[in-house]
């Protein structure tokens, strides 16, 4: 049964980020797994919410939005303050050399031998959350880095949908989140005739 999303402060990512293969299906379908808790960190409501993730953008995003959380919510001014998030867990692992456990690791050419990997430089990913955490703090439209901009693109996501993808994710997707074509080929695997949130899926394209 599909969670519910709840309206809070914030979203911490506890970093279960994992592949899992549905009987019904042929591909691995990655989810991230988050727990959401109140802002004020006393816990009176929590719970774990898995979302199919189809794609690597799918996945790139849905980590940058738990990501920026604190950001958003004003409870941090950069990903390396951003407390109890993966990014930051991530930042000081890599100042050890280390990679957190229970999350993915950033590979690069090394899909053969480490399929549960995220296909991106761990330095491109901090550097694209570093500046959507600026634009999100300035309140303004901003630039991004060129390198950043070679990654959306890649993604083939526009500035303007990133932008709005990670910022409101949880309000978009309550459901599969991926490209219009991964989403109707999702359907087609479980047999399903709506494809729910194919409105939302179209952010996942350049403009």
């Amino acid at each position: 049964m599909q969670l519910p999303f709840i309206a809070v402060d914030y979203v911490i990512s506890v970093g279960l980020c994992a592949a899992s293969t549905n009987p019904s299906q042929d591909k691995r379908i990655k989810k991230i797994t988050v727990l959401v808790v109140s802002g004020k960190g006393d816990l009176p409501i929590s719970f774990i919410e898995n979302q199919a993730l189809l794609d690597e953008a799918a996945m790139l995003t849905c980590m940058a939005y738990v990501d920026l959380n604190p950001i958003r919510a004003q409870l941090a001014d950069t990903p390396e303050q951003s407390d109890h998030t993966s990014i930051q867990l991530r930042i000081r692992a890599a100042l050890k050399g280390e990679q957190p456990k229970n999350l993915l690791p950033f590979i690069v050419n090394e899909r053969d031998n480490q399929p549960n990997g995220i296909a991106f430089l761990l330095s491109d990913y901090l550097e694209l959350v570093d500046d959507t955490g600026r634009i999100i703090r300035s309140d303004k439209r901003g630039a991004i880095s060129e390198n950043s901009a070679k990654l959306l693109a890649r993604l083939n996501i526009s500035h303007d949908n990133w932008l709005k993808l990670t910022t409101e994710f949880g309000k978009l997707f309550r459901g599969p989140v991926g490209t219009l074509q991964e989403l109707t080929d999702y359907c087609e695997h479980l047999e399903k005739r709506r494809r729910h949130f194919a409105a939302s899926c179209q952010h996942f394209h350049s403009n």
